[in-house]
């Protein structure tokens, strides 16, 4: 049984889809042990100042450095919005209120379609379209979770190697909502060392040094 379950997982290799060396393999496990023992050393305070939050980026680093032909940027066309659309409403999703629409700025997000009064309800998702950790106990790395008791204390860890999962498969039932989904976003996570120099003297700094390493270590 146990080998049965594990096949899903190993179809990455013969179907072209990218995937690391046991050398690359080893590195980044190396790298990543490094990383949880410096995020843990805070006893989640947070870096106390600038350079040990430099230590953790720099780990981050060359982690993404290591895995950076695994993860493809593309930007989004019209048809995937509408690929999205189409699979919304053959799954009872209304869209008659809202459409997708792209802002200046600020990138793709909902336009209402008509005037929405304060309490109207403009859009209901039905559970059966909403990725969680129930739908990852039943898919292909329903068996790690079952065999791993960190990843059963860390929901959001499999929420995140579930959808991780779920975009390598084009097959996948969510296929349409994940390719819709941006590659990055204008938050402080996301801001370099430079952008994130302007914070200084700001207690928004601390929150965002904060915020990276709880992300950082799986929290």
């Amino acid at each position: 049984m146990g080998k049965k379950n594990r096949k899903p997982v190993s179809q990455a290799q013969s179907s072209g889809v990218p995937c690391l060396d046991r050398s690359t393999k080893k590195d980044i496990l190396e790298l990543c042990n490094q990383l949880l023992e410096k995020c843990t050393r805070s006893n989640g305070a947070g870096p106390k100042d600038w350079d040990e939050f430099m230590e953790i980026f720099n780990l981050v680093e060359k982690i993404r450095e290591k895995q950076k032909h695994l993860v493809s940027v593309s930007q989004k066309t019209s048809r995937e919005w509408s690929s999205f659309l189409q699979w919304l409403q053959e799954n009872n999703v209304d869209t008659s209120r809202v459409t997708t629409d792209e802002f200046p700025v600020y990138g793709f997000g909902l336009r209402a379609t008509q005037n929405l009064k304060e309490g109207d309800l403009f859009l209901s998702v039905p559970r059966k379209l909403m990725i969680s950790t129930e739908t990852a106990s039943r898919s292909q790395i329903g068996f790690l979770i079952e065999e791993d008791k960190l990843l059963q204390s860390m929901p959001n860890v499999v929420l995140a190697i579930h959808l991780l999962s779920e975009s390598k498969n084009s097959d996948s039932f969510w296929y349409p909502y994940i390719s819709c989904l941006p590659k990055n976003y204008n938050t402080t996570l996301y801001f370099n060392p430079e952008e994130l120099k302007l914070l200084k003297g700001s207690p928004v700094l601390t929150e965002a040094f904060n915020h990276y390493q709880r992300i950082a270590h799986g929290q």
